[in-house]
């Protein structure tokens, strides 16, 4: 299995521990101006409001449920090759910013003129 993209891969991470930047998590740790609802109305942006039943979401849903090859359950994220399908989705909705530009250059399939790695660590001054 090859692996998941470092963007895709965080997406993972953040989407498992649920420590990730929806309204809800947002205003759990009283980020100024943040409220929990969901851009669609319903009380709280969650991962799982996102993936089960945010309308804004929906068409997008379909097509995730179709790679799967079954319905949208909460246990998308206990299998590897579901939760690698979960993350890639997630990315591509673009619902956070933060994963945008990496999508970008994903989709471009360009060098990342302009964006330089961080050097690594023995190379630190």
């Amino acid at each position: 299995m090859k692996p998941l993209p470092k963007h895709q891969a965080t997406a993972l991470f953040l989407l498992r521990t649920e420590v990730i930047g929806l309204n809800a998590w947002l205003a759990s740790i009283q980020v100024p101006g943040i409220r929990p609802e969901c851009g669609c109305g319903w009380r709280a942006q969650t991962v799982e409001h996102v993936l089960a039943m945010c309308p804004k979401h929906s068409n997008e849903r379909a097509a995730l449920a179709q790679a799967l090859g079954s319905e949208i359950r909460m246990r998308l994220l206990d299998t590897p090759e579901s939760a690698r399908k979960v993350a890639r989705w997630f990315v591509q909705q673009g619902i956070l910013q933060q994963f945008n530009t990496a999508k970008e250059i994903e989709e471009t399939k360009e060098e990342a003129e302009g964006y330089t790695p961080f050097r690594p660590l023995d190379e630190a001054a």
